[in-house]
């Protein structure tokens, strides 16, 4: 158990360490991360949060991923399929997606994206929150 937990600790810490001063600065905060596996693929992120966010951005490190698009589930029950059809080079993120309506509570986001360039390891991407 304790060995899982600092696997865990390890694997927040590498995803966190990349947030820019300027991110930070104006009120991005990680919403959750997933490590792209080979080939085209499709994740998902539970987001355990009562944050309310109004605009995404998804960033890409350690190696380019092409993000195809994605789904936003909200707490009310309702869901906004949001397409970004671009590559995510390695260390840069989205432009600046925003939510429908003001606020909204985020219950989970249905990630699918194509992994590029495998002799360069593999992507980690981050979706931020603000």
């Amino acid at each position: 158990m304790k060995r899982a937990f600092l696997i865990a600790a390890t694997l927040l810490a590498a995803a966190t360490a990349g947030t820019t001063a300027v991110q930070a600065k104006s009120g991005w905060s990680l919403i959750g991360f997933k490590t792209v596996g080979l080939g085209t693929d499709n994740d998902h992120i539970d987001v355990n949060s009562n944050r309310v966010f109004r605009q995404l951005q998804l960033c890409a490190f350690d190696a380019p991923v092409e993000m195809k698009d994605f789904d936003v589930f909200y707490r009310n029950g309702t869901m906004e399929s949001l397409s970004v059809r671009s590559v995510i080079g390695a260390g840069t993120c989205t432009r600046n997606i925003d939510l429908r309506g003001n606020k909204r509570h985020i219950t989970r986001i249905h990630l699918r994206y194509e992994r590029l360039g495998f002799g360069l390891g593999k992507p980690l991407i981050r979706v931020m929150g603000r």
